[in-house]
């Protein structure tokens, strides 16, 4: 499987008190030594702050293409992995979705 920036990829990981497989996005391109730099997203948006937090909403532009099947969240904590703990590919940000998150992490 091929894995690039900004792919929507599920990882086993730990996130709070869950250490369920969940959705994280790729935010750097892939090492050539498989390290993988991601961004976890819950969709447990209760638990979300909006002047932190970049929401991901099925209305928005966009947002089939990430492969995500409900609204979702990633407060921007970064996590190294490697490319064999992802246990597969979901979609991708595109268009103005990515954009937008773009704009919020800094990238």
């Amino acid at each position: 499987m091929t894995i690039g920036q900004w792919d929507v990829v599920v990882l086993a990981l730990p996130y709070g008190q869950s250490v369920d497989p969940r959705p994280c996005i790729v935010v750097e391109p892939p090492a050539r030594d498989g390290s993988l730099c991601v961004i976890p997203l819950s969709s447990h948006l209760e638990l979300s702050q909006e002047w932190r937090d970049f929401q991901f909403h099925p209305g928005q532009p966009d947002f089939k293409a990430t492969g995500l099947r409900r609204a979702s969240y990633a407060n921007g904590s970064e996590i190294h992995r490697t490319r064999g703990e992802v246990q597969k590919k979901l979609g991708r940000l595109e268009g103005q979705l990515l954009r937008a998150f773009r704009d919020w992490a800094g990238a």
